[in-house]
């Protein structure tokens, strides 16, 4: 009795003093695992994928046996190959880092096959060190490769659509192979415009390259702007994607238009025309065109016979109104269309630019400003000049040039070059009308373009300028 009074007393005193009894070796009160001790390093061992991939790439692994409270940084190097294999060398991070808390950490392995001889290769990477850890096992992997040529495939491709629509991209390779190689294209999702181009095309065995046509699709009422379109390698038959396995292609609308100012009017064919409604007050002008490149911008008119009646004085003097920005919130409408009393004309409409008396010589061919460039300054509308840019004699900012004789049809044609940076015309809009006169004293006019109807007197009414979307500017 006194035996098991005195085992329950130690008990009690060992209770009271904050110790737990005893137990057997290997076993923790509740059943739990036993902690690693105080103070241990974690293991860190190294395994890899066995075989690099069609692109030469391959993963290895490195894996912690338990987590740290802080990082942990690994250093990598080349390990030894197997006997009778021939090392391949392979980029790799030489020193990587295991952040704390993780246990694992993914490294990326690129063989490089550069003048490599169609055969087998091995890779081998080891744990060349580590700090914070204790180097485990395994601490080296071996990686296969059985290489075989196969030709980089690149794709190279026109910087933008041309005003055809269209626009070539071509696969190229380096040397030419004995076999023919079958390149697989796609559209990337990315692609901001539909394009239809053939899906697969073949460089031909002992040749270097193939051209495929692209061809893009304009919706109706597209803005004006860029548009990237991108073309990727889906996939190669023998051979293999390149450094370059994409090719983007800018649709810049609107087109450019190479247009000549030369008394030939074949270029303009195609480009944004204005008719004269047959009910307008104005008929002097029958039809207007509207093209632009990165740098100029292009107008074309066609006037009609005049009549001796109309015009006590010869040239006609022509006017032209330039909204420079296209904000029709800002201007971008004609009125006050016969102006005795007003100079220059159209002041109250919020336009940018106003070039006056250009004169038309039917017989003669050629025109030329006799006067300048009015500015309107101040508020949108109030009339003020800002300056007045003598442009008589001088080429540069603006010509005309018209071919000089009627036609059998009894329309005489004028086209008109005007430097967008001259004229601040550098962002994706402008406005443009045009205006003929007699040469009496009140300046009656006689042509109007674009045109519509307006009140018996002729001095009030509005009509919408001619807008035209443009290429982004480029001076060069």
């Amino acid at each position: 009795m006194k035996k098991y009074l005195t085992i329950a007393c130690m008990l009690a005193m060992a209770i009271a003093c904050g110790k737990q009894p005893d137990t057997p070796s290997g076993e923790t009160p509740g059943g739990n695992q036993p902690d690693q001790p105080s103070g241990t390093l974690p293991t860190v061992t190294l395994t890899a994928d066995t075989s690099f991939g069609d692109d030469f790439k391959a993963n290895a692994t490195l894996t912690l046996s338990a987590a740290s409270s802080a990082d942990i940084k690994v250093r990598l190097g080349n390990g030894t190959v197997e006997d009778g294999k021939t090392r391949v060398p392979a980029d790799y991070d030489k020193t990587v880092t295991i952040p704390a808390g993780e246990t694992t950490h993914s490294i990326s392995l690129k063989a490089d096959v550069l003048g490599l001889k169609e055969g087998e290769y091995q890779f081998a990477l080891k744990i060349s060190s580590a700090e914070g850890a204790e180097v485990g096992n395994p601490s080296e992997a071996l990686v296969n490769l059985s290489y075989i040529f196969l030709p980089e495939v690149n794709l190279y491709a026109d910087a933008q659509f041309a005003s055809s629509r269209e626009a070539t991209v071509t696969a190229v390779i380096a040397k030419a192979h004995d076999k023919d190689i079958k390149v697989k294209l796609a559209l990337d999702p990315s692609s901001k415009a539909e394009v239809d181009f053939p899906k697969e095309i073949t460089i031909i065995a002992g040749e270097t390259s193939a051209p495929a046509l692209i061809t893009v699709t304009i919706p109706d009422g597209l803005a004006a702007g860029t548009y990237p379109v991108i073309i990727n390698i889906a996939s190669v038959e023998n051979g293999r994607p390149g450094t370059n396995p994409s090719a983007t292609i800018n649709l810049n609308y609107p087109f450019g238009s190479d247009i000549t100012i030369d008394g030939s009017f074949d270029d303009w064919a195609g480009t944004m025309e204005w008719a004269t409604p047959a009910d307008a007050t104005y008929q002097g002008i029958r039809t207007l065109k509207l093209a632009a490149s990165p740098k100029k911008l292009f107008v074309y008119f066609e006037i009609v016979e005049p009549h001796p009646e109309d015009f006590n004085l010869f040239p006609m003097p022509v006017d032209i109104f330039i909204d420079a920005d296209g904000n029709t919130a800002t201007g971008g409408k004609l009125s006050s269309i016969d102006n005795p009393h007003q100079t220059p004309p159209f002041s109250d409409s919020g336009l940018e630019w106003y070039i006056e008396n250009g004169n038309i010589h039917l017989g003669q061919g050629y025109i030329e400003f006799t006067s300048g460039a009015y500015k309107y300054g101040g508020k949108d509308g109030d009339g003020i000049f800002s300056g007045l840019t003598n442009m008589s004699g001088e080429y540069g900012a603006a010509e005309m040039l018209g071919d000089g004789e009627l036609g059998e049809d009894g329309i005489g044609r004028v086209e008109i070059q005007i430097d967008r940076k001259y004229f601040e015309i550098t962002g994706l809009k402008a406005a443009v009308g045009i205006k003929i006169m007699s040469g009496n004293e009140d300046w009656a006019c006689y042509g109007l373009a674009p045109t519509g109807k307006f009140n018996e007197d002729r001095t009030t009414g509005k009509v919408d300028m001619a807008l035209i979307n443009l290429p982004e500017y480029n001076e060069n």
